[in-house]
């Protein structure tokens, strides 16, 4: 349940978060088929790829960086403890690229070790988890603890606007596989929860 005194910026954030989990649970199922030699939907790993391109990159994370820079100027020692995020930010984005192009060349027929593109895919997704897990559990209690109402006001005027190209009101074309595969599992839970 959304907690109603906490400022529209961070639910976003938040629901950005729950919203990852869902697609890393999706592409975590992907890479155990491509482990055991399975078939694997190469399109939803694409559409989970893209939308960390799209989505994340361009709209999640400079939310995130404008509510640090606040951070730093309200409150300097909390901003300390949360570290480095634009860093963390940078090396997520590096992940993406390198998990992006070993796609690809696997998608080009290229011969690629099953043992390396299993072991990107797996620091990928340990990656995620951690960052999503410390700004959880640390930065936004940090943020919510020490900036004033003005402060997320500010920071909501200078966000981005771009609409979640997944879970918004308009699917982006290169995650609309990533959608429907995302609409399959869930029906399937909604029915295994009824049998």
């Amino acid at each position: 349940m959304a907690d109603p005194g906490e400022p529209q910026t961070l639910s976003r954030l938040r629901q950005d978060h729950a919203n990852i989990v869902r697609l890393l649970e999706v592409l975590e199922h992907q890479v155990a088929l491509f482990a055991a030699d399975e078939e694997v939907d190469y399109e939803v790993i694409q559409g989970v790829l893209e939308y960390m391109r799209l989505y994340p990159d361009l709209e999640h994370h400079p939310r995130e960086d404008l509510v640090l820079s606040k951070l730093e100027r309200r409150d300097p020692p909390a901003a300390a403890k949360v570290g480095d995020l634009r860093a963390e930010h940078a090396r997520l984005r590096e992940l993406t690229d390198r998990f992006t192009k070993a796609l690809a060349t696997i998608l080009g027929e290229a011969e690629v070790s099953r043992q390396g593109f299993d072991t990107l895919a797996r620091e990928f997704l340990l990656a995620m988890r951690a960052h999503m897990r410390t700004e959880e559990e640390l930065f936004f209690p940090l943020a919510r603890a020490s900036l004033a109402p003005g402060d997320w006001a500010e920071i909501e005027a200078a966000a981005p606007g771009a609409a979640d190209p997944v879970f918004g009101p308009k699917v982006a074309a290169e995650c609309e596989a990533l959608r429907q595969h995302l609409l399959s599992w869930d029906a399937e839970d909604r029915a295994a929860v009824r049998g």
